[in-house]
């Protein structure tokens, strides 16, 4: 109790305090749990969470708490949180944790199931117009299922996808929402058409016969938070040497983009 006394009223001053108190107060929370006040451990961690919610082990170690004590909706608010968090697991803690989190979710919310089944069989479906569309090559209704698979990733976050639209005249890249790590392995495959000097398109591709950089004029490109620099066009596997956020964008002049129109989407699975 001293030690989370002592935890709760030191006042940071600089960056190295602040992390200080926060570690102070995680060795506290977890001497606590150990001595049996769940309850306090649990105001202790929600404390930690509020001051730094950028920790995803923190918000495990709360729903694990909240679970002890049958908390169920504290529970899924924090499994759910440390989900969303973890979708690049950093070590074996936390996809051991994600584990057990998927479990508990599940048991906890026996609608997950229902839904989960529900997707399935949509996706499944989906699988199915996919393969009528291009036998049939109607390159509308391809671009819809696309459109409609990437929605869906974008919703749930599964682990290891991610989904992004390019808009034609944003003049910077693309925050794709997806955390790589350096040696990820990326499947990359790009829909849709750019619109340029107000009568001409071009698909991810870029366009044939002109150049800006030594690359194809509004190629699509890859790079992780402004580092590296990797070709895409329609369709790719890439390797990243970097960790971070993914960004795409084409290869034309922001001043050009601004004057034009249309977008791309794209799909990103880890293999």
């Amino acid at each position: 109790v001293l030690g989370l006394l002592f935890a709760s009223h030191i006042q940071p001053t600089r960056a190295a305090d602040t992390a200080a108190v926060l570690d102070a107060k995680r060795d506290a929370a977890r001497k606590i749990a150990r001595d049996g006040k769940t309850v306090d451990a649990i105001s202790l961690w929600k404390e930690i969470t509020a001051d730094d919610g950028r920790v995803a082990k923190d918000f495990l170690s709360l729903a694990r708490l909240e679970d002890k004590l049958g908390h169920a909706a504290e529970t899924k608010v924090a499994y759910r949180k440390f989900m969303e968090m973890s979708i690049a697991p950093k070590d074996l803690e936390e996809r051991q944790g994600r584990a057990e989190a998927d479990k508990r979710l599940k048991a906890l919310d026996q609608m997950t199931v229902k839904i989960d089944s529900a997707l399935e069989t949509f996706a499944t479906k989906l699988d199915s117009l996919e393969r009528e569309a291009v036998s049939g090559k109607d390159v509308d209704a391809y671009d819809r299922i696309f459109r409609i698979r990437g929605s869906l990733i974008r919703a749930e976050k599964p682990p290891g996808a991610g989904y992004c639209e390019i808009s034609a005249t944003w003049a910077a890249y693309t925050d794709s929402q997806m955390h790589v790590r350096k040696g990820d392995k990326l499947h990359i495959i790009a829909r849709g058409k750019w619109k340029y000097n107000k009568t001409s398109e071009c698909t991810a591709a870029g366009v044939k016969g002109q150049t800006r950089n030594g690359q194809t004029l509004w190629v699509l490109t890859a790079n992780v938070e402004g580092a590296g620099y990797y070709l895409v066009g329609e369709e790719a596997v890439i390797t990243v040497n970097e960790t971070g956020l993914l960004y795409f964008g084409p290869n034309a002049d922001a001043n050009v983009r601004k004057d034009c129109s249309g977008s791309v989407m794209v799909l990103i699975r880890k293999e």
